[in-house]
């Protein structure tokens, strides 16, 4: 007798489960914003200061990126291929002209 309440309660359960709509779909896992940032960057030689993980702050402009990595080039001095996995953060730098950036 027992048996027969359990399973009813269990289609009672199963029923209420199946009436929900839907779940919505998950988000795609890329949204391409980041390359959209980086092109732009790129094409305006943007100056730009990219905080490391530990601290460490390097400036320049972005002349080439990939998937893993960026690749800075800075005012007078050797061109830097830093991996993405390094950076803390960046931003753009206000204290420099870009004409001093343009090779």
């Amino acid at each position: 007798m027992r048996m027969g309440k359990l399973t009813r309660n269990n289609d009672r359960m199963n029923r209420r489960f199946e009436k929900r709509t839907p779940r919505k779909p998950a988000p795609p896992e890329t949204t391409h914003a980041e390359t959209a940032y980086y092109a732009r960057q790129r094409e305006k030689m943007t100056p730009m200061v990219v905080v490391l993980v530990g601290g460490e702050e390097l400036s320049g402009a972005i002349k080439w990126y990939d998937r893993h990595a960026i690749k800075l080039l800075r005012d007078g001095q050797a061109e830097l291929m830093i991996l993405k996995r390094t950076i803390k953060y960046l931003y753009e730098d206000d204290r420099v002209r870009r004409s001093s950036l343009v090779p």
